[in-house]
Formats: C-alpha cells, structure tokens, sequence
C-alpha cells in the first residue's frame, strides 16, 4: 500500500510475500542488532598483518562479528548494511573502538610492541570515542 502511495496517482503493486519477509527480517535483524550493541553480544577478530618479506607482524586489523543468539556468529555482510539503514552504525563503531582500544591496552600492559591497527571505516560519519 506504500509503494503504490508513494508512486502517485493512478498507480497499483501486486502484493509480493516474499519482499514482506524480507521487511520483516530486516526489522527483526535491527531490533536484534540493538540490543546486541547493548549487551555485548559482539566480538572482534583479530588478523594479523604480516610483511611477506620479512614474516614479521606490522599490524593488526580488527574484524567486528555478532554472536547472535539464535543465528550463531554472523559475518558483517549480514548486519552492517542494517546498521547503516537503521542508523546504528555510529553506536556500533564506537562499541568496535572502544573494544580494540581496551584489547591494545590489555597487550601493551602485557609487553606486546606496539603496531599498526588499521581501521576500515565503511558510512559517512566516523563514531566519536571518549
């Protein structure tokens, strides 16, 4: 009913089952999404960066992934563009900062040198981190 509302005057849709579904997961996803950021039901990754050359580590790169309670561990190609869509994506930036902040600190006290992180950042807008 939207869509034809949305397309003007004089317009139809058929009705199509599987895009309701599709609607409905998403929205499930997000209110799943939000609470998951509250709760700490996210986890990070992290994968080493290592110089061909040489075999020594040079950085680390930290990879955001949900431990959904129901779905098991779900790649960011499931819940990211949800984030975004939901504008979420801020709140989880932060969460993903604020963990890989508190891990570095974690190796730094435990005498691990001191690397490269790096940082891939997909949105318009960087999260702020106190």
């Amino acid at each position: 009913m939207f869509q034809a509302k949305d397309a003007g005057r004089n317009g139809y849709f058929v009705y199509d089952i599987e895009k309701d579904n599709q609607r409905f997961e998403r929205f499930s996803l997000g209110a799943d999404l939000r609470k998951a950021i509250q709760n700490d039901q996210l986890v990070l990754h992290y994968q080493p960066q290592v110089d061909s050359r040489t075999g020594q580590v040079v950085g680390i790169e930290a990879l955001v992934r949900w431990q959904h309670p129901e779905e098991g561990l779900l790649g960011p190609n499931r819940f990211i563009p949800v984030a975004e869509e939901l504008d979420l994506i801020i709140p989880l930036g932060e969460w993903v900062l604020h963990e890989a902040c508190r891990q570095m600190s974690r190796w730094l006290a435990q005498g691990f040198p001191i690397c490269v992180w790096r940082l891939t950042w997909r949105g318009s807008r960087l999260p702020m981190i106190n």
